[in-house]
Order: C-alpha cells, then structure tokens, then sequence
C-alpha cells in the first residue's frame, strides 16, 4: 500500500511537498503565528462589545478566516522529519496522516467560523 503512495508522488505531486526547514514555511510560519495573536484579540473584542455588524469587522473576519484556511492546506503539504531520523518524509499521505493526527483539531477550532 505505501508503494502505491510513493507511486502518486512521483509526478508533479512530489513538487507540492514545502519543505519545512525551508523559507516559505519559515515566513508562513510567521504570518500564521502573527494571525492567531491578532485575531485572539479581534474575537475577544468582538465578543465584548458586539460589533459584528460592521462591514469592516466583517473583512477582518473574512481575511483571517481565509488565512486560517490556507495555513490548513499547507500544513497538509509541509514535509517532516520524524524522530531519529534526517530524512524528510514527503509522502503525502504519511503527512496528512501525521497532521490529522497530531494537528489538524488546534487549527480546526480557530476555523470554526463565529457567526
């Protein structure tokens, strides 16, 4: 079965892994961790004083949202390297696996939309 997968990511699909040592995950990885500290602070104030309504509010919530969806994907596409190892896995299927156990809920529950 894992031959099947190699199979798969010997087209164009092994050009889709990001590598995680590499500098588009390195500034994505700041981006995120900047959109996260921010829009803690969107939503609480958000939930203290109620203005929703607004439609700048709205874009806000509507850019974070887009940006949590994005670091979703690509965290789906980011190779790992496993414990002891110095090789990166870049099946893909081992690394959705990896995420959709190890990670996808933390970043599930700030995608849940609050409307």
């Amino acid at each position: 079965m894992d031959g099947e997968y190699e199979e798969e990511n010997s087209g164009i699909a092994k050009y889709l892994i990001i590598n995680s040592r590499g500098y588009l995950s390195a500034v994505w990885g700041g981006i995120d961790l900047i959109c996260c500290l921010t829009s803690s602070y969107f939503y609480a104030w958000i939930g203290c004083f109620g203005n929703k309504e607004d439609s700048w509010f709205r874009l806000v919530d509507i850019i974070f949202e887009t940006i949590f969806t994005i670091s979703i994907l690509v965290r789906f596409t980011t190779d790992f390297i496993p414990e002891g190892n110095t090789t990166p896995v870049k099946d893909h299927f081992k690394i959705a696996k990896r995420y959709w156990a190890k990670g996808f809920l933390y970043d599930f529950i700030p995608w849940i939309p609050i409307t």
